[in-house]
This record gives C-alpha cells, structure tokens and sequence, in this order.
C-alpha cells in the first residue's frame, strides 16, 4: 500500500514566512513556478533551515487545515503537558526539558529559539521535522537521522515540487518510524512508555500492519491545492489529524464492551461483561502509565447508585516502593512496572460483578468504559462505551 505525500517546503524564518503568506492565485498550468503563490514565488527555500507548517499549507492546504487541529500540533501547548514538564523541572532542574521537548516540540533538535519567540517550536509536531527524518535508532530515545534542508522525505517515488526537493522514504511508513518517541525508559531503566515494543511483540507487525495504517488511514483529499498542481482529481492522502488515545471514535473502534448475561437473584444482580481489545495492533490502554481503562458497572434507584470497578492499567514504583500518579515522577524515579492488566490485542476478558437490585425497586442497570488519568483522577470523562438496561 503506497503511503499518500507528504511534501513540505524547505525552511524559513517564521515571522518572515508567515508575513509573506497570502492568498494563493491561479497560474499559468504550464509553468510549475506560476502555479506557486506570489508570496512565496521568488523566495528562496533553500536559503533558511527549517520553517513552520502555516508555509507548508500554502501549498498543501488540505493537509495542512486537517493537521492543525491534531494533537501532535497540540503536543507542546497543551495543558497537560505543560504542567507535567513544570513539575519536572521543580523536581529536577531545567535539565529535564530535554527529554520533554524532543517529542513534543521536536524543532528544538534543528533551531535554538525559545517557544514563546519562535512559532516553529510551539506548533509542537510540525510538516517540517516529520519530513525531515531520513530514519532513527531504534535502541535510543529521540535518536531521529535528522537534519534542516530544503528537501522533503516522502512516502511517494514519483514526487515532485517546484519549491523543494523531493525523496521516497520507505521508512516513513513503517513502525519503526514512529517508535522512537512511542518508547521510553525511565532513568533508572523502568519501561515507562512501551507502545512500540507492544507493537512489535503482537500480531500486526507479522501481518504487516503498521502504526500509520491505522492511525494515518489513506483518505479521499488533495494532496496539492489545484493552484500548485492541477491534476482535476481528488486523490488518497493520509489522515493527518493522527487520532489516537483522545479521539472517541478511533477508541471506539478498538475497543469493544459487551453485555453478556444479567442474573436477578434475591435482591441482587450478577451481570457479565465482556470487554475485548478488538483492533488496536497494541496494549489497551497503551502509553503512559498515567492513562487507564476503567469498566463501572452500576445499579441505579431513586438516588441510590451502587457501582463497581475494574481499572486495566499500569502500577509505577519507585525504589521505595511509591506508587507514582504522575507522569514527571514516573520518567524521573520509575524504577519498577509490578502490576500491568491491560488487554493485549486481540485480548477479551469475562468481567462478574454482583450489585444491589432491590426488587420492589425500578432499577437501572448502566454499564461503561472511559479513560481516565491519575494524574487528575477527579477530571470530567466521556464514555468510550455506554449500556443501560432496566430490570
């Protein structure tokens, strides 16, 4: 299966670059140059090391509009992040934010700008680094063979542009490609992110399913805008808004909730649930340990609610034996995984509890599923999967 393009343009100051971005007109289709937009017309790419995606949607404006909402353009600002590396700092010095940054505003490997000055780097994820990785060592952590250019790694062979080279990069649509920021080892050498080895270690890799497959699905769109290259067809393009552990429907999809048998008894109800990791190529829930699966099985009557949990997750100690709840403390003291009941993929469990049900009482039976985190266990949820029944 091809991957779609994924082309960016060279690289660019962003105060300059964004000031020069304007309305793209139609040009002369014979001429590759015209069909590029005036702002950008006789700038040269190659001249600047790396630039931030607003230039990149000039051109590739599809992609571009879909990835600004991503979480990966949302990975250095968002709030939990940002809390979490201010935590880490306090426990650790500003040392720390080197670890933090390499994957969550990954510009920091090839510019040396703060944020807050610099759009580049607090756009979090951008076209520029993605397109700008040749291949990683998988044995270190944000180990990425990576350098500013004006050239483009891509999916497709027969890539061209007008404004940037271009390269096939069969690397790009592997796992290996996205594993060297989807694992981590604490300091002292705890598995504390392990979504590529649970990856590696199940069914997908050997029926060569990748991460992109289905985090990066091939849509219907357009990879070029009709002002850069008029080809009158819309094409396969890959998904760029990359959902995952925070968009309902992918969750949806891979993870599957059953209601398998409701016993009344005298005044109680056993129930049987079935819950299946049905589609995820890795542990559910999987990275950091902070996330975890919850199943609540409740009876409900007048203001009565009785309810019962199991939580599939993840236990971080440290080397007192500290149940750790954040994700600063797990990167800097985790030193042991002891307890781990997440679903494997392919995996389903049979879950029995008992509750209350009176029966001169109209009860409500409700059972769901939702994440939850432990770094702020008492934060609103949505339901991945939600049943409800009368008894």
């Amino acid at each position: 299966m091809n991957r779609p393009l994924r082309h960016l343009v060279g690289a660019v100051a962003s105060v300059l670059l964004v000031a020069m971005i304007g309305m793209a007109e139609p040009g002369n289709a014979q001429s590759p140059q015209a069909n590029v937009p005036p702002s950008l017309r006789n700038f040269d790419f190659g001249s600047v090391a790396y630039m931030p995606s607003v230039v990149c949607g000039a051109c590739h404006g599809d992609i571009y509009d879909v990835w600004r909402e991503s979480v990966h353009a949302k990975a250095y600002k968002d709030p939990l992040f940002q809390a979490g590396m201010r935590e880490a700092i306090a426990l650790s010095g500003e040392g720390i934010t080197g670890i933090c940054i390499t994957c969550h505003a990954p510009a920091t490997l090839m510019v040396t700008a703060k944020a807050e000055n610099d759009l580049r780097i607090a756009e979090g994820i951008g076209c520029d680094f993605c397109h700008s990785v040749k291949g990683a060592d998988l044995e270190q952590f944000g180990a990425f063979d990576i350098g500013p250019s004006n050239t483009a790694y891509g999916p497709l062979a027969d890539a061209e542009s007008p404004k940037h080279e271009t390269v096939y990069s069969e690397f790009m649509g592997t796992a290996g490609y996205c594993a060297t920021c989807h694992e981590y080892q604490s300091r002292a050498g705890a598995p504390i992110l392990t979504t590529f080895t649970e990856y590696a270690q199940g069914p997908y890799e050997q029926q060569l399913v990748a991460c992109q497959d289905c985090h990066m699905p091939l849509v219907m769109g357009t990879t070029v805008g009709e002002h850069i290259k008029r080809t009158g067809r819309t094409e396969f393009v890959g998904f760029h808004a990359i959902p995952g552990g925070r968009d309902l429907s992918q969750l949806r999809r891979a993870l599957g909730l059953e209601l398998v048998a409701v016993t009344p008894a005298s005044g109680s109800v056993s129930v049987r649930v079935n819950i299946e990791n049905r589609a995820a190529g890795h542990w559910l829930p999987t990275g950091m340990p902070s996330r975890q699966l919850v199943l609540e099985i409740s009876t409900r009557w007048g203001d009565r609610v009785h309810s019962r949990e199991v939580v599939f997750g993840r236990k971080v100690f440290n080397a007192d034996d500290e149940l750790l709840t954040s994700v600063a403390r797990m990167i800097l003291e985790g030193a042991k995984v002891s307890i781990d009941t997440r679903l494997r993929p392919g995996q389903s469990r049979n879950v029995v509890q008992v509750l209350p049900a009176p029966q001169d009482a109209q009860v409500t039976l409700v059972v769901r599923c939702f994440y939850r985190s432990t770094e702020d266990p008492d934060a609103p949820v949505e339901d991945i999967h939600r049943i409800e029944r009368s008894l």
